[in-house]
């Protein structure tokens, strides 16, 4: 059974006598017996901190939200004609793009507004934040 470490709390080989991360002399001590929930958790070298991703059974969980959903698409349907709403999510090419369209079109590319207005709000926060904040998709 391995070795705990008093100093770091390293694990060690239980025919250790000095912890391999930071030295200290660990004999003498009994070995620490490991609960069930630890199963899930990634394997770490000897001194490493543990996984962020401790329980999860080494998978990043996403809990982001950024809260830019509602204003995206409130200000898609009553700014997007402008592209007020690709600035605001830090799209300044496609934000050009949408005003520019706008001016030569007499405002009738707010129709491409429009439409992403709806579609923000039919995602879920996670899954606009998946998809426009993290994987910066630009249009539709």
């Amino acid at each position: 059974m391995p070795l705990t470490c008093p100093q770091c709390g390293a694990q060690n080989p239980d025919n250790a006598n000095a912890c391999f991360a930071c030295g200290a002399s660990i004999t003498g001590y009994a070995p620490m017996v490991q609960p069930y929930h630890h199963i899930n958790q990634i394997q770490q070298p000897y001194g490493q901190p543990p996984s962020p991703y401790y329980g999860t059974g080494g998978k990043e969980q996403n809990t982001m939200n950024s809260g830019k959903r509602i204003p995206s698409a409130l200000l898609a349907l009553f700014l997007g004609g402008l592209g007020v709403h690709k600035f605001y999510l830090g799209y300044n090419k496609e934000g050009v793009i949408l005003l520019l369209a706008s001016v030569f079109t007499c405002g009738a590319a707010g129709l491409v507004a429009f439409i992403e207005a709806i579609i923000y709000l039919t995602k879920s926060d996670e899954e606009f934040d998946r998809i426009y904040v993290q994987g910066r998709k630009g249009w539709f």
